[in-house]
Protein backbone atom coordinates (compact mmCIF):
# COMPACT_ATOMS: atom_id res chain seq x y z
CA UNK A 1 0.00 0.00 0.00
CA UNK A 2 0.97 3.61 -0.62
CA UNK A 3 0.40 7.25 0.29
CA UNK A 4 0.50 9.80 -2.05
CA UNK A 5 2.86 12.18 -0.05
CA UNK A 6 2.58 16.00 0.15
CA UNK A 7 6.53 17.39 0.00
CA UNK A 8 7.88 20.72 1.08
CA UNK A 9 11.53 20.32 -1.15
CA UNK A 10 14.36 22.85 -0.97
CA UNK A 11 17.27 22.69 -3.59
CA UNK A 12 15.46 21.21 -6.50
CA UNK A 13 17.22 23.27 -8.90
CA UNK A 14 20.37 21.34 -7.80
CA UNK A 15 21.77 18.76 -9.24
CA UNK A 16 20.70 15.75 -6.03
CA UNK A 17 18.00 18.17 -5.58
CA UNK A 18 16.90 17.80 -9.15
CA UNK A 19 17.03 14.25 -8.86
CA UNK A 20 14.92 14.01 -5.72
CA UNK A 21 12.37 16.03 -7.68
CA UNK A 22 12.33 13.90 -10.82
CA UNK A 23 12.09 10.47 -8.67
CA UNK A 24 9.24 12.28 -6.14
CA UNK A 25 6.91 13.31 -9.03
CA UNK A 26 7.76 9.79 -11.06
CA UNK A 27 5.98 8.42 -7.75
CA UNK A 28 3.28 9.68 -7.88
CA UNK A 29 3.72 12.32 -4.94
CA UNK A 30 2.78 16.18 -4.78
CA UNK A 31 5.67 18.35 -4.32
CA UNK A 32 6.02 22.12 -3.89
CA UNK A 33 9.50 23.33 -4.57
CA UNK A 34 10.84 26.36 -2.78
CA UNK A 35 12.89 28.67 -5.70
CA UNK A 36 14.69 31.64 -5.88
CA UNK A 37 13.10 33.45 -9.16
CA UNK A 38 11.02 33.14 -11.85
CA UNK A 39 13.23 30.95 -14.34
CA UNK A 40 13.21 28.47 -11.92
CA UNK A 41 9.72 28.06 -11.36
CA UNK A 42 9.27 27.61 -14.40
CA UNK A 43 12.39 24.34 -15.02
CA UNK A 44 9.96 23.31 -11.76
CA UNK A 45 7.01 23.23 -13.18
CA UNK A 46 8.28 21.86 -16.60
CA UNK A 47 9.34 18.82 -14.81
CA UNK A 48 6.20 18.28 -12.95
CA UNK A 49 6.62 20.43 -9.33
CA UNK A 50 4.96 23.37 -7.95
CA UNK A 51 7.09 26.13 -7.35
CA UNK A 52 6.87 28.53 -4.67
CA UNK A 53 9.45 31.52 -5.25
CA UNK A 54 11.53 32.36 -1.91
CA UNK A 55 14.16 32.53 0.11
CA UNK A 56 15.63 30.37 2.63
CA UNK A 57 17.35 33.19 4.38
CA UNK A 58 13.28 35.03 4.53
CA UNK A 59 11.01 32.41 6.27
CA UNK A 60 7.64 34.40 5.70
CA UNK A 61 8.68 34.16 1.88
CA UNK A 62 7.47 30.76 1.76
CA UNK A 63 6.02 30.26 5.47
CA UNK A 64 2.21 30.06 3.70
CA UNK A 65 3.23 27.18 1.04
CA UNK A 66 5.30 25.21 3.27
CA UNK A 67 2.47 25.13 6.35
CA UNK A 68 0.10 24.32 3.27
Amino acid sequence: IYARMRIFLTGATGYIGGAVLDALVKAGHDVTALVRDNEKARRIGKRGGHPVIGNLAEPESFKAAADA
